[in-house]
């Protein structure tokens, strides 16, 4: 066959594909049946989709609390509207997964999703006031939605228990010296949470040994009634019914890290958390600090701030007697740290001020000061992370040959500096089909990909955590 009328052919074929939708939908005037919806406790379900002469529909799900949720009278607000255009302009600004405003002009009606993919339902959250919700269904192609269906939902229908029955994750912790350090929240269904801390010496520290004290008890309900009695202003015994447990806080209105007193022997600390408006702390963790000293140095900040490929950082102290230098460590996973800088104390007893930049930062780095007293004794900070701002290309690589026929491809990086790092290519699926380390030095690099193995298609290149640019590879036949 002429190459020529198979290309065009082909041309064809994908152009109908594409547009087939635009070219041949049967675009209605008038409204047709909408299909039926039923209010199922925090369930709209679909009892019937919508219909018109069987062409392909697309549904939009709308809501509004007007009008005490009478959907007669609140969807009078729209007559005026043409929602379809107006959904349309919200999704190119980004739909639900953006910050486009989902109020649907200046009504009382906004767009609503689930985020399931099902659009013929919806789950929703609880009603506390009475809601009207409606579904939309348009041909695909066309712009106007002319298929509605429309129900109310209330207290009596949703009612939504959001106070968990089970244990939850409640996270995770790390005793850094004399300071519990919040290294995860707890997490339930996105709820929010409030936390308590409470302590013991029994067992030795013993976790596991000592929260068998806690097991018959309601510890929600016993730091309801303490916080009520006046909580840790009010003083309150703080202990927890007739067990070796006791609630404890440091005042700095931080509940996810505590820092504690001097500590001479071990000692088990637990973070419990609950969903708020719930009794029951059930996102549990604990962890046993070793005995610990407090040096006299007392910082007032650390902070740190990106500043292109580098971090800044920035700490202070209102006190250092008898303190003898800081030890800055950097680390790349919150976890494993290594010395950065080591800084030497300002000799004042009225503390000082100190600042280092970080030149070796990667695109995601933890820090903590390590405080070492003349005898030798330490004590960590806290852990700040710090997000750089470095982009490895001045500008997007080029990539040659494209497309590329053979068994290697090219990619050109002006890098702003050295640095390991890996390129990975992903097939048009989002599937990682390759990978290679990287060596790349200040200035123009090119480097050489063995690309033989990858089927032909669209591929895209990503450098480090950057996504770059877009290759084909074709057949030579």
């Amino acid at each position: 066959m002429n190459k020529s009328l198979l290309t065009s052919i082909l041309l064809l074929q994908f152009f109908l594909g594409v547009f087939s939708n635009q070219l041949f939908a049967q675009c209605p005037t008038e409204s047709f049946p909408g299909g039926s919806i039923w209010a199922d406790d925090c369930t709209l379900k679909n009892t019937a989709p919508a219909d018109f002469n069987g062409q392909s529909l697309e549904y939009v799900w709308i809501k509004s609390s007007a009008q005490g949720g009478d959907c007669e009278t609140a969807i009078s607000e729209l007559n005026s509207l043409n929602v379809g255009a107006l959904y349309d302009a919200f999704l190119d600004n980004g739909g639900f997964s953006g910050t486009a405003s989902p109020v649907i002009g200046s009504t009382s009606w906004s767009f609503v999703t689930d985020g399931d993919g099902d659009d013929l339902s919806l789950e929703i959250s609880e009603a506390a006031v009475p809601t009207c919700y409606s579904r939309c269904a348009r041909v695909v192609g066309c712009t106007r939605f002319y298929g509605e269906v429309a129900t109310t939902a209330d207290e009596t229908t949703c009612q939504q228990d959001i106070c968990p029955t089970e244990p939850f994750s409640g996270g995770s912790i790390w005793a850094n010296g004399c300071t519990l350090q919040n290294m995860a929240p707890a997490e339930y269904n996105g709820q929010p949470l409030e936390y308590v801390w409470m302590k013991s010496s029994a067992q030795g520290g013993n976790c596991e040994a000592a929260m068998s004290e806690l097991l018959p008890l309601n510890v929600g309900e016993l730091y309801t009634d303490f916080v009520a009695a006046g909580g840790f202003d009010g003083g309150v015994n703080p202990v927890i019914g007739t067990t070796s447990w006791s609630f404890v806080t440091d005042g700095d209105g931080d509940d996810l890290s505590l820092d504690v007193p001097e500590l001479t022997t071990a000692t088990c600390y637990g973070r419990c958390a609950r969903v708020m408006g719930c009794t029951r702390f059930l996102g549990e963790v604990a962890t046993t600090a070793q005995p610990c000293t407090v040096l006299p140095v007392e910082l007032t900040q650390f902070k740190g701030a990106a500043d292109g490929c580098n971090v800044n950082l920035f700490w202070s102290s209102s006190s250092e007697e008898n303190f003898s230098h800081y030890e800055l460590e950097t680390s790349n996973n919150g976890r494993t740290f290594k010395l950065a800088e080591s800084v030497n104390a300002s000799g004042s007893t009225g503390g000082g001020n100190y600042f280092f930049t970080d030149k070796k930062a990667d695109l995601n780095n933890y820090y903590r000061l390590k405080m070492i007293d003349y005898d030798l004794s330490y004590e960590y900070s806290k852990i700040i992370q710090v997000k750089s701002d470095c982009q490895i290309t001045e500008e997007e690589i080029v990539v040659f040959p494209n497309p590329v026929k053979d068994d290697f491809l090219n990619i050109k990086i002006d890098a702003k500096r050295a640095k390991e790092d890996l390129v990975r290519i992903f097939n048009i699926t989002g599937q990682e089909v390759f990978t290679q380390n990287l060596s790349l030095k200040t200035g123009i690099n090119t480097i050489r990909l063995d690309v033989s193995e990858l089927p032909a298609q669209i591929y895209f290149i990503k450098i480090g955590h950057q996504a770059h640019s877009g290759f084909a590879k074709i057949s030579e036949r």
